[in-house]
């Protein structure tokens, strides 16, 4: 393998150490005390900052979580008829919308991430986040707007789309250049632990309204609730994300630029045309997770619910498999610093084209099936999760980091993990159910090919990373 491909090990940065035998013991220990002291500082510094990071991840997931937890019960409000299949696939076409405004948000908010620095690309995704929910929560129905209601579902749904592919490549770049060598792997799981603990307060509240109010009440205006609390609970995220300090790595990059004279950051379409081959990797690494990770933790309980299983019971199972996949994440985050981020890659994307065609075929619309399922997949999606965001960050440099991971990640779950819930809707409208697992399956085989030609970068130091072309 070209050497030049690889990643660099960091820098060590201890030194001999060198002649005290004139010190004298008072001296070591005067100079041990403030050291002790800063190290202290700093490690409750960095706590706070992964706490700020993650609980505004988890916002963010939370307010993109809340619209499916509600989508089959606010659908025919927004596009009535007389078929619920034809409404839910409505609501559902708004939600794939989503999902492709996201790859806008990746470029543009990636970009901005690169030039601005991650906390306020962060910031930005936040206020976007929580004002898509706050004009959901206050969206007229069809019946009293006409087609002025699905327009500013078709707005909502956008402005989050935009945030959501702009937090990717922020919290992902963060999360891995502010993680210790050696833990990279660690503090990329928490990223998605505080993604599913978001999903699972969707679902929670989504339960929670569910047990207080009636079928009709929740119908009529009890689901704005979630949308309301996603919009209020945004702005604590924005408040917690301003106190953050920037990375070690985007601040060395920066004085380097400043040193040099450089423009600030890259253009917007550089991780096209310098790194073409590290997009098409990271596309077609996101291909089979994308899919795989929104059909297991986002859409199975709504598919059973609309198929007869009760909307209490279908969350309640989807909240049993999502603890799963957050007791997962860390030890497997922990597992992929000592035997590698790639291997971690591979063995999801094997594990899930080997499975797909089994676990989805086992599922019925029923509490066991539902729970037995949505486990095992969230269980075999926890081994990519575990090292997915760090292993993306790692074939990027500074400069283009944020962009260079958002565009790709984000056009690819645009692709394959937006649609795939119409997808499912549109087969079985057709009597093509059977297709879709063989669909996953290939997708799968893509991640598989697609994580077989990364590198593997966990002894790098991010800071003095030169990326694979």
């Amino acid at each position: 393998m070209n050497t030049r491909n690889e990643v660099q090990p960091a820098t060590d940065d201890r030194r001999e150490p060198s002649d005290t035998s004139d010190r004298s013991d008072t001296g070591d220990r005067s100079d041990a005390q403030p050291e002790a002291q800063q190290s202290s500082q700093s490690s409750q510094s960095s706590g706070k900052s992964l706490f700020s990071v993650l609980v505004g991840n988890c916002l963010e997931w939370y307010d993109w979580g809340i619209f499916t937890v509600f989508a089959a019960t606010f659908a025919p409000s927004f596009f009535p008829g007389d078929d619920p299949v034809a409404s839910l696939l409505g609501a559902l076409a708004i939600y794939a919308v989503g999902f492709f405004f996201r790859p806008l948000g990746g470029l543009l908010l990636g970009s901005f991430t690169d030039r601005r620095g991650r906390r306020a690309g962060m910031i930005v995704a936040m206020l976007l986040m929580a004002g898509g929910s706050a004009l959901i929560a206050v969206a007229p129905t069809y019946e009293s707007a006409g087609v002025l209601a699905p327009a500013v579902m078709l707005i909502a749904r956008a402005l989050q789309g935009i945030s959501t592919g702009g937090e990717a490549g922020a919290s992902y770049t963060y999360l891995a250049e502010a993680a210790p060598n050696g833990r990279r792997g660690l503090f990329g799981s928490l990223g998605y632990v505080s993604a599913t603990v978001g999903v699972l307060l969707a679902n929670s509240v989504g339960l929670w309204v569910h047990a207080q109010f009636s079928e009709a009440a929740v119908s009529s205006w009890g689901w704005r609730l979630g949308f309301g609390l996603g919009a209020v609970l945004g702005l604590w995220g924005i408040y917690l994300r301003r106190a953050l300090p920037e990375t070690e790595a985007f601040r060395s990059a920066r004085a380097s630029r400043t040193a040099s004279g450089a423009a600030a950051g890259t253009g917007m379409f550089d991780i096209l045309t310098r790194y073409p081959l590290v997009a098409l990797k990271i596309f077609g690494l996101t291909s089979g997770a994308a899919v795989w990770y929104y059909i297991f933790a986002s859409y199975l309980p709504e598919y059973a619910a609309h198929r007869g299983l009760a909307h209490g019971s279908a969350l309640t199972a989807s909240i049993i498999a999502q603890a799963v996949l957050i007791a997962a994440l860390p030890l497997l985050g922990a597992l992929s610093d000592r035997v590698g981020h790639r291997l971690h890659l591979v063995t999801f994307a094997t594990l899930a084209t080997l499975s797909a065609v089994p676990l989805l075929t086992l599922l019925k619309p029923t509490f066991g099936s539902l729970v037995l399922v949505q486990s095992a997949g969230l269980l075999i999606f926890a081994v990519c999760g575990s090292a997915v965001g760090s292993t993306m960050a790692e074939q990027l440099p500074t400069e283009v980091r944020a962009a260079g991971l958002g565009l790709p990640y984000a056009l690819s779950v645009a692709v394959f993990g937006g649609t795939a819930p119409f997808t499912i809707e549109w087969l079985n409208s057709r009597d093509l159910a059977g297709l879709f697992p063989w669909y996953v399956a290939a997708l799968c085989a893509i991640t598989l090919v697609s994580a077989l030609r990364l590198r593997e970068g966990r002894h790098g130091d991010l800071r003095d990373l030169s990326p694979v072309k």
